[in-house]
C-alpha cells in the first residue's frame, strides 16, 4: 500500500465509519463543509417526511421524534468515543513511556 493510499485511510470520515461501524474502505475526503453536510441531510429527512407524511403538523412531530432518537445516539456514541479516547491516549502514554525506558537503557 503506497502512502497516498494509508494517507486516505486515516482520514476523520474513514476513522469514524471504522470505529463505529467496522467498515473498511475508504469513503474518500469531502470538501464540503460541516454546516452544507448537515443542510442537505437535514433537506433529505424533510424531503422524505413530506413525501410519506402529508400533513405538516405530523411531519413536525415525526422530525422531532426522529432529532430526539438521533441526539440520544449521538450523545451514547460521543461518550464511548471519550472513554475510548481517554484508554487509547493513557495506553500510548505508557506504551512510550516503555519504549523510552528501553531507548536509555540501549546507551
Amino acid at each position: 500500500m503506497d502512502m497516498k493510499e494509508l494517507y486516505k485511510r486515516i482520514q476523520l470520515n474513514n476513522m469514524g465509519n471504522y470505529i463505529l461501524y467496522g467498515e473498511e474502505g475508504c469513503k474518500g475526503e469531502t470538501k464540503k463543509s460541516y454546516s452544507q453536510r448537515l443542510r442537505e441531510a437535514e433537506a433529505e429527512t424533510r424531503s422524505f417526511l413530506e413525501e410519506y407524511i402529508k400533513e405538516p403538523k405530523e411531519q413536525d412531530r415525526a422530525a422531532e421524534d426522529y432529532y430526539q432518537q438521533l441526539e440520544e445516539y449521538i450523545e451514547i456514541y460521543f461518550e464511548i468515543g471519550l472513554l475510548l479516547g481517554g484508554k487509547m491516549c493513557r495506553e500510548i502514554s505508557e506504551k512510550q513511556g516503555e519504549l523510552k525506558e528501553m531507548m536509555e537503557g540501549e546507551k
